[in-house]
């Protein structure tokens, strides 16, 4: 993501934002019904691998990514693991494997 510090989550709103390098005020980067908050927290961990952003989304138990377009956009988000229980939080992306790395009790 050309020019973007990182891509940051905040549960409970269902939105990827970008955030500058130079500051300023973050921007809505990406949204959808995959993002969104169910209960409790919705988006919560995130992960940027290869052309990818890696969001986790503790109310529905899945993992999306979401493809950066060659401009920086976000592509369409696309549900790549769901049925996870038990308050996925952190996790993590090697190569094609997805690592689940924190729970919440």
């Amino acid at each position: 993501m050309p020019g973007v510090r990182r891509p940051t989550t905040w549960a409970g709103l269902g939105v990827v934002w970008k955030v500058r390098r130079t500051g300023g005020v973050p921007v809505v980067w990406a949204r959808g019904a995959e993002l969104a908050r169910v209960n409790l927290f919705g988006t919560n961990g995130i992960t940027v691998h290869g052309r990818y952003v890696w969001v986790s989304n503790t109310d529905t138990g899945t993992i999306v990514k979401i493809p950066v377009g060659p401009d920086g956009s976000a592509g369409p988000i696309q549900t790549v693991a769901s049925g996870i229980a038990g308050g996925l939080d952190n996790f993590t992306v090697f190569g094609r494997l997805l690592a689940h790395l924190d729970r919440r009790p």
